[in-house]
């Protein structure tokens, strides 16, 4: 199952905006299980190849080019946090411009309520958990 923004794929293009939802999930996913939580923000990794893989529909080079235009838009942050030089997979987080339309979404703040904690606010959540380094899960949709 595959979805996006309307208003995101008006401002940067449709499969662009499959990818940037695909991308706010998994930084939206780490951020409740308090994961991949680098220089402030939470992230996501994958290869290209990983990518494609998740979204049959494009060709790897399909999917960098949507990786490009996201970053040159300003939609997407690129960084490195692989522990080995060698180990090039790109981790991805969102803009904080992205991430505050985000947080001002009802269905991000009922989500959100659905999966913190009981009293755990999202601030505490996310900074009392930063510390947890794991691999990245698998998308709970697949089999």
């Amino acid at each position: 199952m595959f979805s996006f923004n309307p208003d995101y794929a008006t401002k940067y293009g449709l499969q662009q905006s499959v990818v940037l939802q695909y991308i706010i999930w998994w930084v939206l996913h780490n951020q409740i299980k308090g994961k991949n939580f680098r220089d402030g923000r939470h992230w996501t990794f994958n290869s290209v190849r990983a990518l494609s893989r998740e979204f049959p529909f494009l060709t790897p080079k399909q999917v960098r080019k949507c990786l490009q235009d996201l970053e040159r838009d300003g939609a997407i942050l690129v960084a490195s946090y692989n522990k080995m030089r060698a180990d090039r997979t790109k981790w991805y987080s969102v803009s904080e411009p992205i991430m505050l339309d985000i947080r001002k979404n009802k269905t991000y703040k009922l989500w959100m309520q659905k999966h913190l904690p009981r009293g755990a606010n999202q601030y505490q959540f996310e900074y009392n958990n930063n510390n947890n380094i794991n691999k990245e899960m698998e998308p709970i949709w697949k089999s």
